[in-house]
């Protein structure tokens, strides 16, 4: 098998694209096309909808009700970052089949007329600044805390409610917002959302706080264990590979679904501009 570059050609995740899509095509001196790597994307895309693969998504139903409006779920959807370019191939790959996605965070620069800000879910906020600093690094919380959170967490799940009210949405992902505890309030609000409406929700997750280190000593193991992430009836999970799938079911009991993140080779970076130009001179390469 040839050897693929980018996030591909590293060999555990090459091994669980291939067992989980098929084999992966001989590259010839390019890349294969970009949607054969969405192959497992577009199966999680139908499997989210209740439906098999030959169903068209158009016709998606969770018990009475058609899935046509997905509400993208995060603490920002804007810029470069990972989970901010990742989800949106999720989105290119669901509006394909005839899905629509809303967007709710705390920064974002997706289409406004679908969009909704909280400022509270950024992990910026002020508020949710402070109380980072107060539960990680310490054993204990003072009711004070508690308090805080709680408050900001209600005031999150109105939002969350207000969303999904106004966009009419059928199914929630958050993206990230349930696997690093980079806002707590956040994480409780949308938990609490799926189990009191029992909403169909998928949570991609991207990196667990068991992987960071800042988060091992903390006075918030209650909410860890209750929201990052939830185990509840209507929620799916995906992971982006497979010691991730393996880790969260150790230590969670959770199943998941691994969909690796991936690249689009057809989308090269743009040329080098007056600003990039002289890079390779600057850095001695």
């Amino acid at each position: 098998m040839a050897v693929l570059p980018g996030v591909l050609g590293c060999l555990p995740l090459r091994r669980t694209v291939q067992a989980r899509l098929g084999p992966i095509p001989q590259y010839r001196g390019t890349v294969a096309r970009w949607h054969t790597h969405l192959r497992g994307l577009a199966t999680a895309i139908h499997e989210i909808s209740g439906l098999s693969e030959e169903v068209n998504m158009e016709f998606g139903m969770w018990g009475r009700s058609r899935v046509k409006r997905i509400g993208i779920v995060s603490t920002r959807l804007a810029g470069t970052d990972g989970v901010s370019l990742e989800s949106d191939k999720w989105v290119q790959v669901m509006e394909e089949r005839g899905l629509t996605c809303y967007y709710f965070a705390g920064e974002l620069d997706r289409p406004p007329e679908r969009s909704y800000l909280a400022e509270e879910a950024h992990f910026n906020h002020p508020e949710i600044q402070e109380i980072q600093q107060a539960c990680f690094g310490v054993t204990t919380r003072p009711r004070s805390l508690t308090r805080k959170i709680q408050e900001i967490k209600t005031k999150l799940k109105d939002d969350l409610y207000s969303f999904i009210k106004q966009f009419k949405i059928d199914l929630l992902m958050p993206e990230n917002s349930l696997t690093i505890p980079m806002n707590i309030p956040l994480g409780l609000a949308i938990t609490e959302v799926i189990a009191e409406t029992g909403m169909p929700a998928t949570a991609h997750h991207h990196d667990f706080y068991w992987e960071r280190d800042r988060f091992s000593i903390n006075a918030v193991s209650d909410y860890l264990n209750m929201a990052f992430p939830p185990n509840l009836p209507t929620l799916s999970h995906t992971v982006i590979n497979s010691y991730a799938e393996e880790q969260l079911a150790l230590r969670t009991g959770i199943s998941a679904r691994v969909v690796p993140n991936i690249m689009n080779f057809e989308n090269p970076p743009l040329p080098p501009d007056d600003y990039t130009s002289d890079v390779r001179q600057a850095i001695g390469i």
